[in-house]
């Protein structure tokens, strides 16, 4: 095991590609930090990969309650007002599983960021990380991908589990929590993403409103003076209201 440490904060991109350079298997995995993986959930990865040629692979996503988060992803693109407009569909989202289901292995059109298994010299070099976005990286992988002319796959037969939080709970989260919900870089992300691909994610402010959403959990003093006595009254305001 190998550990590697920055003096600064890194998206999901810059910490992705300092693995890669690493990375000296076929194979690679990239797990958030808030993802704790299932029995059995390793090898079903491996050998959907040998069994279809993908270049990355994603298991099937649960949260809350054994809920699915999701179960690979689409593409839904509209068109509104002369301008183009994508938006992720999560697959069988919320659905509670019991012991197995009956999904598929089948293509997606992009992989959720929390889990991906990938061909590491395709990663490396098509440059599926692209660091300028802190939001929104898993679908501009999976364009980058379908324009090379890569294959994603679900793998039914493996599940993670995302421990979704939805409040902060420590005072030394405040700094990481702060910097990657920064609003004016997700805004500077959206805008990236439309002059690469030709498309909007932020549908009638959609994303907007949802980032704004999630920073509201965290008021103006716990910003400024972290506490854990801020940091309580964050999660009693989001209880009452």
């Amino acid at each position: 095991a190998e550990w590697i440490f920055e003096p600064e904060f890194l998206n999901t991109a810059q910490a992705r590609n300092k693995a890669l350079k690493r990375v000296q298997t076929r194979l690679a995995i990239f797990l958030d930090t808030d993802v704790f993986v299932r029995p059995g959930w390793y090898e079903p990865l491996v050998r959907c990969q040998l069994e279809t040629g993908a270049e990355m692979v994603t298991p099937i996503v649960l949260d809350k309650q054994n809920r699915i988060h999701t179960a690979g992803n689409n593409f839904f693109i509209t068109h509104q007002d002369g301008k183009k407009y994508a938006m992720m569909e999560l697959r069988f989202a919320d659905q509670k599983v019991g012991k197995d289901t009956n999904i598929k292995r089948q293509e997606c059109d992009f992989c959720e960021v929390h889990c991906q298994m990938v061909v590491a010299d395709t990663a490396r070099r098509f440059g599926i990380y692209d660091e300028n976005l802190r939001e929104f990286h898993e679908m501009d992988s999976g364009l980058t991908l379908t324009k090379a002319g890569c294959k994603m796959m679900l793998e039914p037969g493996s599940m993670v589990y995302l421990k979704y939080d939805d409040r902060l709970q420590d005072v030394e989260d405040v700094g990481i929590f702060c910097w990657k919900r920064d609003m004016d870089v997700i805004r500077q992300g959206i805008d990236y993403f439309e002059k690469k691909w030709g498309m909007n994610v932020d549908q009638n402010n959609l994303s907007l409103h949802y980032f704004e959403g999630i920073n509201r959990r965290v008021n103006f003093f716990t910003r400024r003076w972290p506490s854990k006595l801020s940091i309580r009254l964050d999660i009693w305001k989001q209880w009452m209201f």
